[in-house]
């Protein structure tokens, strides 16, 4: 979201290495929306500051595969700390005693079409 503009959001401004951008722009989708509803106050160097780690986590990343494209990201890293944010990541040990087929479909949901 910009930060002068709490009501702006960009959603799918990220390259996935492997799988499908609409995956990651609806969970994209699912953080704006958790956060326009559940706002949170960030000071400027709060904000540079994640800024910062996301671009060097990345950067270390593909530091040796595909440093001339901006915007990379390893998709279920990505969509994990997402849904993390946003309150919405399964708890797997809960998830996998209720439901065993349940939990092997979330797992490999991502992965395929």
């Amino acid at each position: 979201m910009c930060n002068n503009d709490p009501t702006l959001a960009f959603v799918g401004f990220v390259r996935p290495t492997f799988g499908s951008i609409f995956g990651i722009a609806e969970m994209q989708a699912r953080l704006v929306m958790h956060r326009m509803t559940h706002p949170i106050e960030l000071s400027d160097h709060q904000i540079q500051t994640a800024i910062d780690a996301d671009k060097k986590h990345y950067t270390d990343m593909f530091q040796y595969t595909s440093k001339r494209l901006d915007g990379l990201v390893e998709h279920m890293y990505y969509t994990d700390e997402l849904a993390k944010q946003c309150g919405c990541y399964p708890n797997w040990k809960q998830l996998m005693r209720h439901s065993p087929k349940k939990t092997w479909q979330l797992f490999l949901g991502p992965l395929h079409g």
